[in-house]
């Protein structure tokens, strides 16, 4: 019976690559996503603000959903829009892949997906089941254990924040490096003992005065 009910109450949806498939205001919020070919990656979208110390996590505002969970036909709510101010301009938004989703993975399970968007990085198959469907067969409370599961797997704001700063520091870092090398003014303190031994045997004066004439080819 359980078998038959979810047959007629999920459905399959195929997606090309870059489409959105769950998202704010986007996508079956009711349903669990169950990828059956194709990977899907997970982005967080984080508020930063330019600050005289570099950047900081700018905290996210509460806004109302667009949309009523259950009734995706809804129209959206309309919000009253805001004046900008000098802090709202020095606020620009960041954007961090959290996981990748391959064949076999679910999403939203109950799972938070605030800020939160999927995005289909190459044609994606995904079943939808119903949520309350999963809720009725809960079979030794499996799905609340895999909703546990992916939100301890899951990395906060600040995390991703911190790995985006490490990964800055890297970069910048790399690249330092690299001028220092190609600047031609950089002083070469190169010595003669920093040549492998193999190459100085090689080039040995053996021949009295005059180098020995070694053919390298």
């Amino acid at each position: 019976v359980a078998t038959r009910e979810c047959c007629m109450l999920s459905d399959t949806m195929a997606y090309s690559p870059q489409d959105i498939i769950l998202g704010k205001g986007v996508g079956k919020l009711t349903s669990a996503h169950f990828v059956l070919k194709g990977t899907c990656s997970m982005v967080q979208r984080l508020m930063v603000k330019e600050t005289p110390a570099g950047l900081r996590l700018h905290p996210q505002r509460k806004d109302v959903p667009d949309i009523v969970l259950g009734d995706p036909d809804l129209p959206r709510r309309p919000r009253p829009r805001k004046k900008s101010s000098a802090e709202d301009i020095s606020v620009r938004p960041l954007f961090m892949q959290v996981c990748l989703f391959t064949k076999g993975g679910c999403f939203n399970l109950g799972e938070s997906l605030a800020e939160r968007t999927i995005l289909a990085d190459t044609d994606v198959t995904v079943l939808r089941i119903p949520l309350y469907l999963l809720r009725q067969h809960n079979i030794a409370n499996i799905w609340h254990r895999i909703r546990q599961f992916l939100e301890s797997r899951l990395s906060s704001e600040r995390e991703l924040f911190q790995r985006f700063l490490e990964s800055r520091k890297w970069e910048k870092y790399k690249k330092d490096v690299f001028s220092s090398y190609r600047n031609p003014n950089t002083l070469n303190d190169t010595t003669i003992h920093d040549t492998p031994y193999y190459w100085r045997v090689l080039n040995m004066e053996m021949c009295g005065e005059q180098p020995c004439d070694v053919n390298l080819h």
